[in-house]
């Protein structure tokens, strides 16, 4: 019997499996990393939940570096790019988000406090009062709001205790010698904002100033589609310095 065929057998064997791909494991961190990057979209519905864009960057980058130290042995690169690009956009889409709704409350709360001191400096705290209730129970900002502080003892006592205040009893006592200016955004979120106001005044010649922090609320209602800012307190004369 002719061994030409077996030999010739055996060489087509061991170049054949020479050409057969080799077996590498796939990256189990890098499997990791891509579910992790798909979740990381979480960060828009709430930044808290930024940590996991992060753990995923982690396990991509981990994944990355594991597989270029044995490129023949591991697989998986593929998804260990796809999982950090994922992570990094979800991540930052949901940063973005959360600074655009703090700039915007910013904004808008702005404009209640600024209302909220004309009417104290105009010498109408029942208005800069009523600017405590939401847009759907505050009553007219008009005429017959006074009336309607007069004919109840309960809403006339709230207002004898707001006008108490230090605070709003010194706006109320300056004026118009009051400038008031806004100083510094100390907190913003989507529904509640601080805003310190600086109130600078002349006396005896003398230029004076003390701080206002005013702490506003934004109620949403969603049967309308609408939302309205309030204040919801004051407080002054505020000394940053003492902050808690």
């Amino acid at each position: 019997m002719d061994d030409r065929s077996g030999a010739s057998w055996g060489k087509f064997s061991d170049a054949a499996e020479a050409e057969l791909p080799q077996y590498r494991a796939l990256s189990g961190l890098a499997v990791v990393g891509l579910l992790l990057g798909f979740l990381s979209a979480l960060a828009i519905v709430h930044v808290g939940l930024s940590f996991i864009g992060g753990a995923a960057v982690l396990c991509c980058l981990a994944a990355l570096v594991r597989i270029a130290s044995a490129p023949s042995e591991i697989s998986g690169r593929g998804l260990a790019l796809a999982g950090l690009v994922l992570a990094i956009l979800m991540t930052t889409a949901g940063l973005a988000r959360e600074v655009t709704e703090q700039r915007l409350a910013d904004i808008q709360s702005r404009t209640v406090a600024v209302q909220w001191f004309e009417y104290l400096k105009q010498g109408q705290p029942h208005k800069a009062k009523e600017l405590e209730n939401s847009g759907t129970g505050r009553r007219s900002l008009d005429e017959t709001l006074w009336d309607e502080y007069l004919s109840s003892a309960t809403t006339y006592e709230g207002l004898e205790t707001f006008v108490a205040q230090p605070e709003i009893l010194a706006l109320l006592t300056l004026g118009d010698r009051a400038d008031v200016r806004h100083y510094q955004c100390l907190k913003a979120d989507s529904d509640s904002v601080t805003q310190v106001y600086a109130v600078t005044y002349t006396d005896d010649g003398a230029r004076k100033s003390f701080l206002v922090e005013v702490f506003l609320k934004r109620n949403v209602f969603p049967q309308f589609g609408t939302s309205s800012w309030r204040v919801e307190a004051s407080q002054g004369p505020w000394d940053p310095n003492k902050a808690s």
